[in-house]
């Protein structure tokens, strides 16, 4: 009998022993379920079944013994994680120099099971394969680790039938579903390093999941399927709330029903445009859930860029779901106060496994789940397949992420059963012919004429280019404007020019300034805006002078913006912070300045998309009426994006995230 893992209870000194072969069925069974919506039952319970093959030794019993006694023992001095790797290749692998479907089986297969206590660098800066040499490290103890596995957990011949199963699923997998759609060579290889991160996932869950049930004493969780159908009612009556008497609140309506009868198309890659205020959050959750519950699907994520936007709709979503489905944040702000150490353990446990059926958290969390080479992120990524996603004001992404967001979010929409919804007011064009590397097209969920109809309602203001201006001039600019507008918003690119405008404004009037800025705590951030908005509320005239913190996810409204030289989504997203619940009969104004000699030092994303404005402005200004004398419209938009685009570094690439 060979230990995998020794529990000691410290107050009774009792040894619980779970033995190598309980372990490894357990993990190949946790495995398996895993990844059996996506069909490789097989191929998850021979990578769980093999991943720890090598403590089937002397050596590591002596080591895990030692160490349960307090013994001081050198981690690592025992390496029992290249065993199955070389099982693996030796057993199952031609070695004939031809990659067939076959091969590729067997390495996949090989490099999830090697990378489960953390992914491997195949090649290092010097052109040396650390794979090769981890795998020739010790023969001996590998082929004595065999033979003890199998005499005591399978045999040969139960491998091998294993295995015949799982090259067949993969090779199902990679011609049914990977090859399903045109790709270049250079994105096939990609999406089969997602298809090796998935069931490296699947296994990398099932070993923490296993080993933490066995450590607790406690039993493994049932995965079963969330409650969709009451979450769905709950929902349903929770909107069913909300008055339908203005064109507005119809319109929002409407938007929402159109969502909602969208929810029978299979998964997929979806987009929904919908202008601020117009019920985005809701409109997309119901949608979520609704499809959800109608392909049977495990989770529904609601990802956001900024905590500012988590925390306001963490609420909502909260509200709307009601008590018959547990909802997860998971985020740098979630440790509350009031959170007991029994809840604290649980909300870290979850943020872990992201076991819940709703799970709300952050644009980074996404792309790290997709992308880091931190073992917490990729033990997550398998819960994004049979799942929808929502990924609100998706124009955030970085453009350096552009052709990894479009390569991961084609693998997970056409290969793993993942819906995909994007939401945002300006849309990024992510199939653009200048984006190296473009995401499948995407279907609307709001249909072009229902948009139509009522984008009018929505266009509460009017976006004019104000031209070159110093920090003087933009001061002197903003006092006047008082005089129409009652109140003003500045948003600048950076805390230095924000502190700078709000000095020099606090030298020029009287009039109460207010200041947002990243720099500033949450807590403080939350203050300001609770007496901001009350003193807008009460109609005081002011100035607020902020940063980029206040574009989105803060449900407040001004009589004018003045918004410095940025993207044309970062402008759009600033003019919805003007006007926003149509208090103002006329649209306001929204004024884009460009600040002379400004200074943004490292800050190249902004300038790239600085000049990307200029070009589209450029030629707005000399032809008009082809943007129906709106710099918001969808061809001011489409023309900013293939601006940008056009001018991206050749670097941003699946070869460089960086």
């Amino acid at each position: 009998m060979y230990p995998a893992h020794i529990s000691i209870d410290p107050l009774s000194s009792r040894h619980r022993i779970q033995t190598c072969t309980e372990h490894a069925r357990s993990v190949a069974a946790l495995a398996k379920d895993f990844l059996s919506p996506l069909e490789l039952v097989a191929t998850g319970e021979i990578a769980g079944l093999l991943h720890d093959l090598g403590k089937y030794t002397e050596e590591f019993r002596t080591y895990l013994d030692r160490a349960s006694r307090g013994e001081k023992v050198v981690r690592g001095s025992v390496i029992h994680t290249f065993s199955g790797v070389r099982y693996m290749l030796e057993q199952f692998h031609s070695h004939d120099g031809s990659l067939p479907l076959g091969d590729l089986a067997s390495e996949l297969l090989a490099i999830s099971i090697g990378s489960h206590h953390g992914l491997l660098d195949l090649w290092n800066e010097y052109h040396q394969g650390g794979f090769d040499h981890r795998l020739n490290h010790q023969p001996d103890y590998d082929k004595r680790a065999m033979e003890a596995f199998h005499a005591e957990c399978a045999s040969a011949d139960e491998v091998r039938q294993l295995y015949t199963q799982a090259e067949r699923e993969i090779c199902r997998f990679y011609t049914q579903r990977i090859g399903s759609w045109k790709q270049s060579y250079e994105e096939v290889l990609f999406a089969l390093s997602l298809l090796s991160r998935l069931i490296t996932s699947a296994v990398v869950d099932a070993d923490r999941t296993d080993t933490r049930c066995f450590m607790d004493n406690q039993p493994i969780p049932a995965n079963t399927l969330p409650s969709w159908d009451q979450c769905a009612e709950q929902l349903n009556a929770y909107i069913g709330q909300f008055p339908d008497s203005t064109p507005i609140q119809r319109a929002r309506s409407e938007f929402s029903a159109s969502c909602a009868q969208a929810a029978d198309l299979p998964p997929g890659l979806y987009r929904l445009d919908l202008p601020t205020g117009g019920g985005k959050t809701l409109t997309a959750l119901r949608f979520a859930i609704l499809h959800a519950r109608r392909h049977r699907m495990r989770h529904v994520f609601y990802v956001a860029p900024l905590l500012s936007i988590l925390e306001q709709n963490a609420d909502v979503i909260r509200a709307a779901a009601g008590d018959s489905i547990s909802v997860l944040e998971h985020h740098s702000n979630i440790v509350r106060d009031d959170m007991s150490d029994e809840e604290l353990k649980q909300t870290e446990l979850l943020q872990e496994t992201w076991d819940a059926p709703i799970i709300i958290t952050t644009f980074v969390q996404l792309l790290e789940t997709m992308f880091s080479g931190k073992m917490a992120s990729v033990r997550r990524f398998h819960c994004l397949c049979n799942s929808v996603i929502i990924v609100d004001e998706v124009q955030s992404l970085p453009p350096k992420m552009l052709s990894m967001f479009n390569c991961a979010v084609n693998f997970l929409s056409q290969c793993c059963g993942t819906t995909i919804v994007l939401c945002s007011a300006t849309q990024p064009a992510f199939d653009n012919r200048y984006v190296q590397h473009r995401m499948l097209p995407s279907k609307r969920l709001i249909s072009e004429e229902l948009y139509a109809r009522y984008a009018p309602l929505f266009r509460r203001t009017v976006i004019e280019d104000a031209g070159l201006c110093d920090m003087d001039e933009l001061a002197t600019s903003a006092v006047s404007m008082l005089d129409t507008s009652g109140n003003l918003l500045i948003v600048c690119n950076t805390k230095r020019e924000a502190a700078e405008l709000y000095q020099r404004l606090a030298d020029m009037t009287p009039l109460p300034l207010y200041h947002l800025s990243a720099g500033m705590c949450m807590a403080h951030r939350k203050e300001v805006l609770t007496e901001l908005t009350a003193a807008l509320k009460a109609g005081t005239p002011l100035i607020c002078v902020s940063t980029q913190v206040i574009e989105a996810g803060v449900d407040i409204s001004f009589g004018a913006v003045i918004r410095l030289s940025a993207g044309l989504d970062s402008i759009v997203q600033s003019a919805g912070r003007c006007n926003r619940h149509g208090e103002h009969a006329t649209p306001q104004p929204v004024q884009i300045c460009h600040l002379k000699n400004e200074r943004l030092g490292p800050l190249r994303e902004i300038r790239e998309a600085q000049h990307a404005l200029d070009e589209m402005l450029a030629e707005y200004h000399r032809h008009p009426a082809q943007y129906h004398n709106d710099l918001s419209s969808d061809q001011a938009v489409r023309d900013y994006y293939s601006a940008l685009y056009r001018h991206m570094p050749i670097g941003y690439s699946l070869h460089c995230g960086q």
